[in-house]
């Protein structure tokens, strides 16, 4: 963590510092020559980071490299509007302008709106309008040949004119660029229309979220496949689109404004499935003589399994009774008409009971730091000690963290910490541990539960996962709430629970790879948590579901009054670890 922090703030003093402390030279020294090697540093520090690529970013440490040299130029009198003095004035005057002016350039130059695969649209968006990267070089060797010509008194007019010739070729792509938008998103806009129109999608599924989040769609793709019902994918932004296009032949349309999106509302469409709570959704949610419902993407004790957002849908569908209780139990009124209980249909492949007569491989999945420090559930800094325990018991690893460990640096470095202990391990004892790649990209998460004997997790949805299989799980106490870990995810109640000191961890591997005396609580959980539907047509909860609500044959809920014995087991807050 320390690392990253003082690489993050090296490279925020670079990028401003360089440029403040040129500044700081030209007013408050003689040293000309210094602040012009620090402006040129400046310089060379952002195209490192940018290359050809830069219009509109850094704009404030470029200005400030400008404003700088200007200083200089007033201070040494050679800043004035004189015969003498108007080229490099007007020359920087106009750098500031262009420079500033780059924001506007990058919002009429970017990708035309309307972006679609698997649809019989004829255009389906450019890469560029117009490319940028000849406007941010030219604005680049401007301000260099600026920078030399303040340097050594050069008064030349020709800079003034290639800035001036600039100005205008940048106003000139804009213009030209927003012509072009203009007549590229009427006319596709309305091919984009005409063809959803004539596909005639029953539902949609909208979705908005950060870089990474594609698995939220994609985990549920196969079972909206199965269904052989039309549907249309909607996404809010363009990060998405590669990955999910690979893996459904289902038209998408790429929607960034509401205007779009409205003009995807055909006759045909019943319902809008949503994947997460993403802020974009609501923009959606406004259109009203649709359902919309929400369908989420997993099912865990975790605070985003009880949003209060979610009470804004039409519908919420759910694994099992646990995930309608657990709004009720954090205060989040919903009423019990909207629930619907359908499985977890991802599950229909997961093994149910042992998987070899040894009983020692184990699934590691850590979960991701989190948004805040109250939502950081992870256990990767006890990574290295929970797997070396394991190892010592003659255990093979199967390693699965969570996709989003890799947006934290500190997070990163302790997943190396035990990739590097399984790898030599491994040499040492040839035992074939997995990791890397091989599970977070060649295999999905049931792939990896399938070869296990039992599983450590953290507070996840992994962890209602497992549940499934009815083999023995591990959940970290990372906030050491002690007692009270049950009561706020009850899930803990049957699985075997490790403190955030590990001082339980030899007890908890002896009951996890041995006597498991927690087996038949797990069994009662299992139907609280996933719903009770037969093994055979268990995803069939959820596709039946959606063919009732698309064609308007929504049943009323069947989730009345309190809950039962069983399901009140799990809410007795007076249980402990």
């Amino acid at each position: 963590m320390l690392r990253y922090i003082f690489k993050a703030l090296v490279g925020r003093l670079a990028g401003v510092g360089l440029p403040l402390a040129a500044l700081a030279v030209f007013a408050l020294t003689s040293f000309d020559w210094v602040g012009y090697v620090l402006c040129l540093a400046a310089i060379a520090f952002l195209w490192s980071r940018t290359s050809v690529r830069g219009l509109g970013h850094h704009l404030m440490p470029r200005v400030i490299v400008v404003s700088a040299v200007l200083i200089d130029l007033g201070r040494r009198g050679h800043l004035g509007l004189t015969a003498d003095q108007w080229p490099l004035t007007v020359s920087g005057i106009g750098l500031l302008c262009l420079i500033a002016y780059e924001p506007l350039m990058v919002i009429a130059l970017r990708t035309g709106r309307t972006v679609t695969h698997n649809l019989d649209v004829v255009r389906v968006g450019k890469s560029k309008l117009i490319d940028g990267r000849p406007i941010f070089v030219l604005i680049s060797v401007l301000t260099l040949v600026f920078g030399a010509c303040a340097a050594f008194d050069l008064q030349t007019p020709i800079v003034t004119a290639i800035v001036a010739i600039a100005a205008i070729f940048s106003a000139g792509a804009v213009l030209a660029a927003w012509r072009i938008r203009k007549r590229y998103v009427r006319k596709t806009d309305s091919d984009v229309r005409d063809a959803v129109q004539k596909y005639a999608p029953k539902y949609m599924v909208h979705m908005s979220a950060p870089v990474g989040s594609e698995y939220q769609l994609l985990t549920w793709l196969p079972y909206l496949d199965r269904l052989g019902e039309p549907y249309l994918i909607v996404l809010r932004e363009k990060h998405l689109i590669d990955k999910i296009a690979q893996a459904t032949d289902k038209p998408i349309v790429l929607a960034n404004s509401i205007v779009e999106l409205e003009n995807l509302l055909v006759p045909s469409l019943k319902a809008v499935l949503y994947v997460n709570n993403g802020g974009k959704n609501l923009h959606m949610i406004r259109f009203t003589g649709l359902e919309h419902v929400f369908i989420g993407h997993g099912d865990s004790d975790k605070a985003s399994s009880y949003s209060p957002v979610t009470a804004i849908y039409d519908r919420v569908w759910v694994a099992g009774r646990a995930g309608v209780d657990r709004y009720a139990k954090h205060g989040v009124d919903i009423s019990l008409r909207k629930f619907r209980i359908v499985g977890r249909p991802q599950l229909d492949k997961l093994k149910v009971g042992p998987v070899s007569a040894e009983g020692k491989t184990v699934v590691y999945a850590p979960t991701w730091a989190g948004a805040a420090d109250d939502t950081n559930y992870s256990s990767l800094g006890k990574g290295v000690a929970i797997v070396q325990a394991l190892l010592d018991r003659g255990a093979t690893i199967i390693l699965r963290p969570h996709p989003f460990v890799s947006r934290n640096a500190a997070s990163v470095n302790q997943l190396a910490k035990v990739e590097a202990l399984l790898t030599e391990d491994a040499a040492k004892t040839g035992r074939k541990h997995l990791f890397g790649e091989v599970t977070s990209r060649d295999m999905d998460h049931v792939d990896c539960f399938n070869m296990a004997d039992a599983m450590i997790s953290d507070v996840s949805g992994v962890a209602s996962d497992w549940l499934y299989s009815e083999r023995p799980f591990a959940i970290t106490d990372m906030h050491d709430r002690g007692a009270t870990f049950t009561s706020d995810f009850p899930l803990a109640k049957v699985s075997y629970v490790l403190d955030k000191k590990m001082t339980r961890l030899s007890a908890v591997l002896d009951d996890l790879l041995g006597e498991d005396p927690k087996r038949a609580d797990r069994l009662a959980a299992k139907t609280y948590y996933l719903g009770d539907f037969p093994a055979e047509r268990y995803s069939e909860a959820f596709t039946d579901e959606v063919v009732r609500i698309v064609e308007g044959r929504d049943h009323e809920s069947e989730i009345h009054g309190p809950a039962t014995a069983v399901i009140e087991s799990f809410q007795d807050d007076a249980a402990t670890v």
